[in-house]
């Protein structure tokens, strides 16, 4: 990864593999979240552990834009890199309920300094710091993602509201999604959990979104791309995929479109060289042809 922690501007990881641009994070109907630089290295950002397994920061900029960010720490080494590699299969099917994986670098002295745990989270800062891996210029390597303010956790599965939003997924059920695009929300997060191997969902399986419940963002990948899958896993993240019975037109298509050298390459060059990769590699691919026959019992188009 490009080193920018002199600078503190985080940038977007490429849309790997994907023929167009990548969509906009769309965080409210027709509203695209702007971009703005990830100043980590500048004054009066605070930095605050909200997850202790895996390691994840609440960071404020100075300019108020809200961020989570994963480091590279002992025992999700691959975190970040499976962050990014989830939004770049995430921009080549289209989804926007992704936010964009910002490769973001911060000091560990900084990191040190204003480093603090949110109430309710069962860890210390020098537990923390002592699993983080600092590279040869003393930064801790790390992805980003910006979070809307007003994000909140809709409940865990199988919630009532969630079963109810699921049935909708069946097919022949109506599901309007001009007025409702949570339902397509739904399908890119069941779609990208299967496909990337997201065992983690299966440990927290909470979804968020904004207040007024019609959208769902894809967060929570760093456990994405496993070198091995447990085939209970495997299992689980399927039968949540079953549940997935309509599928956007727009995915389908690109479904249909997928450029897979250029993204097998790309999910590949993502992480660091490590033998592991072809495991990672082969598990995606074997995944992705069962979604492509799954799909295809659905629609005409593949």
């Amino acid at each position: 990864m490009k080193n920018t922690a002199k600078t503190g501007h985080a940038k977007p990881s490429p849309p790997a593999g994907s023929k167009s641009e990548c969509p906009p994070f769309l965080y409210q109907k027709g509203a695209a979240l702007p971009h703005r630089d990830l100043a980590l290295a500048e004054g009066h950002t605070t930095l605050q552990v909200v997850s202790a397994r895996p390691i994840q920061f609440e960071t404020i900029t100075p300019n108020r834009a809200r961020y989570h960010w994963w480091p590279s720490a002992r025992e999700q080494a691959q975190a970040p890199a499976a962050i990014q590699a989830t939004y770049a299969v995430a921009c080549a099917l289209g989804f926007n309920n992704v936010p964009p994986a910002l490769e973001a670098p911060i000091p560990y002295k900084t990191i040190e300094q204003r480093c603090s745990v949110r109430s309710g989270v069962d860890v210390t800062c020098g537990a923390v710091l002592d699993r983080l891996r600092k590279d040869s210029h003393g930064n801790v390597q790390g992805t980003a993602t910006p979070w809307p303010n007003g994000t909140r956790a809709y409940g865990q599965e199988p919630h009532k509201r969630m079963q109810r939003w699921m049935k909708r997924l069946s097919k022949g059920a109506a599901q309007e999604p001009e007025k409702y695009p949570r339902y397509d929300d739904m399908v890119a997060m069941i779609v990208l959990d299967y496909v990337t191997g997201n065992w983690g969902r299966l440990e927290t399986r909470t979804w968020h979104g904004l207040p007024d419940q019609n959208r769902i963002f894809a967060w929570g990948y760093a456990r994405a791309f496993p070198e091995q899958l447990g085939s209970e896993d495997h299992q689980q993240l399927l039968d949540r995929l079953h549940h997935v019975q309509q599928f956007p037109e727009h995915f389908v298509t690109r479904l249909r479109e997928l450029p897979l050298g250029p993204l097998e390459r790309a999910i590949q060059n993502t992480f660091p060289p490590d033998p592991a990769n072809e495991a990672r590699l082969n598990g995606w691919s074997e995944r992705l042809a069962t979604l492509r026959s799954y799909v295809g019992m659905w629609t005409t188009q593949l």
